[in-house]
């Protein structure tokens, strides 16, 4: 399962709020900004899935999601901390 920030109402909210609320549920945050990389550098908290593919649209980005799920998955059990998608 998936959430979107809008959808949990957190549109407005700073990534930090982003992070810890990630933290307290055991959510592995999918971002394309690469803020959440750097609040994480060297930190525990949440796994965060980047997603290093430039301005793409919708489809193309999930796309390239499904296709890299296998990855992402075998990363995040391996507990990678930092998981990028080119």
């Amino acid at each position: 399962m998936a959430d979107h920030v809008y959808d949990i109402g957190m549109q407005a909210a700073s990534d930090h709020s982003i992070w810890n609320r990630a933290e307290e549920t055991g959510a592995v945050i999918i971002t394309k900004d690469e803020d959440f990389t750097q609040i994480g550098r060297g930190a525990s908290g949440p796994q965060v899935v980047w997603l290093r593919l430039g301005n793409v649209n919708r489809n193309a980005l999930l796309d390239r999601i499904s296709k890299a799920l296998p990855q992402i998955i075998e990363a995040i059990e391996d507990g990678e901390r930092v998981i990028e998608i080119r």
